[in-house]
This record gives C-alpha cells, sequence and structure tokens, in this order.
C-alpha cells in the first residue's frame, strides 16, 4: 500500500512535468496541494510507525534487562546452594565415618542382644547415608535416581 501510494504521487510529478502546457494554474495548484496533502500523511504516518516501534524496543529492552537481572540473581542463588550442598555432603561423609567407627566401638566393648540391636540400627544409618550420597552423585551426573 504504502509503495502503490509513491508509485501514484510520482505518476502525478511525472505527469505534471511532461505536460506543462495542458493543465491551468487552478488543477495544478489543486494537484499540487493535494500531493502535498498525501505526502504530510504519509509523514504523518511512517512517524506514528516509528514511534510504535520505538515503544516496542525500548519494552523488549525493559524485559531483557529484568530477565538478565533473575538470571543473574538465580546464578548467584544456585552458586550458594552448590556451597551449602557441598557441606553437607562433606557432613555426611564425616557421619558416615563417625557410624563406622560407632560400630567398631559397640562390637568390641558390647556383647549379647544390645549389641546387635545397636549394629542393626547403624548399618540402617550408614545405608541411608549411602543413599544421600550416591542420590547427590547422580544428581551431578546426570543419572537417574
Amino acid at each position: 500500500m504504502k509503495n502503490s501510494s509513491r508509485l501514484n504521487v510520482s505518476a502525478i510529478i511525472i505527469t505534471a512535468l511532461l505536460l506543462p502546457g495542458c493543465v491551468s494554474k487552478s488543477a495544478y495548484d489543486r494537484d499540487v496541494g493535494t500531493l502535498l496533502a498525501k505526502i504530510q500523511k504519509l509523514k504523518t504516518d511512517h512517524a506514528l510507525e516509528v514511534r510504535a516501534l520505538e515503544s516496542k524496543i525500548q519494552e523488549r529492552g525493559r524485559s531483557l534487562n529484568e530477565l538478565t537481572t533473575r538470571y543473574m540473581s538465580l546464578q548467584e542463588d544456585n552458586v550458594q546452594a552448590q556451597i551449602k550442598l557441598g557441606g553437607l555432603r562433606g557432613d555426611l561423609e564425616a557421619l558416615q565415618k563417625d557410624v563406622a567407627e560407632l560400630k567398631l566401638v559397640i562390637f568390641t566393648n558390647v556383647k549379647g542382644s544390645e549389641a546387635n540391636e545397636m549394629m542393626i540400627k547403624l548399618i540402617d544409618m550408614q545405608n541411608r547415608i549411602q543413599i544421600l550420597l550416591e542420590k547427590e552423585k547422580n544428581r551431578e551426573t546426570g543419572l537417574p535416581q
């Protein structure tokens, strides 16, 4: 539509230039006025389109800034979570060693059914700790848990 308007304007100008003797002054003034009005309307339409596009660009820029800020915040949260996770993993490994030592103490110092009950509970604790450590290891490697 824009190109056809430009072509119409161009055609009228070319016609006016090629046939200068065939056009009356009033017709010429009227046609030039019409052309100027069309040109002004095109300028106004284009200015509105430019403003609309600039508005879209600003909105997308704000959205991008918000997403970038959110991403950076999530990255920082992830770093903090990984630090905590590393600390918890270390605590679980230390707990696993303590349970192994406790099993040795019970085995050497406690006799009878009490020792058996304690050993069963400690073995259950060791198994749970091992499961937690394996889940974390699988999570890091991307293996199913």
